[in-house]
């Protein structure tokens, strides 16, 4: 998937997530965020458009 930008796992335990790409590809992205993997739980997914930050690849963040 050709998305970049970073996922960042919250101390609270809630999950960031920041990402670019093309419209289809993030709409595949946030589909495949709503499902998760078979070891999540989704209370509450929340999207918001922001300015362009020019990511150059996806990576994790802690903390």
């Amino acid at each position: 998937m050709n998305v970049n930008g970073f996922v960042k796992n919250n101390i609270n335990g809630t999950v960031s997530i920041s990402a670019e790409g093309e419209s289809n590809i993030l709409d595949s992205f946030v589909e495949k965020c709503r499902s998760g993997s078979e070891s999540s739980y989704i209370k509450k997914l929340r999207i918001s458009e922001g300015p362009v930050e020019g990511y150059q690849n996806f990576t994790v963040k802690w903390g």
